[in-house]
């Protein structure tokens, strides 16, 4: 009996609608932090752009509201900054974990490359010049740290336009690739978040 008290499992978040994370921003990382970067968290429990050069074992998040989203504007955190009332020294931003039961798009992705259903992902890290970059490029599975699947690009516009297609004719074959245009017009990846941490120490 005295176990009730003592002995706990409890969920913290995520129980109801989608597991998210408030998490403050490294100074240094203000710039970069922003919607569709990849992050982490490092040994202070900041929020940094991309991984650390060689580590493949840190978790991933996918930032949704980045610096560029303020919550609640004040002018000694500066102009485009997520700044919470219990905490306003501190930028903040939300992310996804890569364990969310989720379908995402992003816009901030290597864009060079072409991406098929079901590629493995990893992000660039820190010391890059674009940090936290989705790619499809040089992954290992297991030494790679893999962070995302390609889904199949998809947005409302498209599915109605194929639906009516299917109905009266002329519905256009799918595309079989992640990418293509959202409803903004803008350039995005789709995908699935996974993790499946590596081994490599380099890269």
């Amino acid at each position: 009996m005295a176990d009730l008290y003592t002995s706990f499992c409890e969920p913290v978040n995520g129980l109801v609608g989608p597991l998210t994370k408030v998490l403050p921003v490294k100074s240094t990382d203000l710039a970069k932090v922003k919607s569709g970067v990849v992050c982490t968290i490092d040994e202070h429990g900041y929020l940094v752009a991309g991984r650390a050069s060689g580590d493949h074992k840190q978790m991933p998040l996918f930032v949704f509201r980045g610096v560029e989203s303020p919550s609640v504007y004040d002018s000694m955190a500066g102009p485009g900054n997520w700044v919470d009332g219990a905490w306003p020294m501190r930028v903040f931003a939300m992310a996804f974990p890569a364990t969310c039961g989720l379908e995402l798009q992003t816009s901030y992705f290597d864009s060079s490359q072409t991406y098929d259903p079901n590629d493995l992902l990893t992000y660039t890290h820190s010391n890059d010049a674009k940090p936290g970059r989705l790619t499809n490029q040089n992954v290992t599975l297991y030494t790679t740290v893999v962070c995302c699947v390609s889904s199949v690009h998809e947005n409302a516009q498209n599915y109605d336009n194929n639906r009516l297609g299917v109905l009266f004719g002329g519905a256009d074959e799918p595309t079989g690739v992640a990418t293509g245009k959202n409803a903004n017009g803008v350039t995005v990846l789709t995908f699935w978040p996974v993790y499946l941490p590596g081994t490599s120490t380099s890269g």
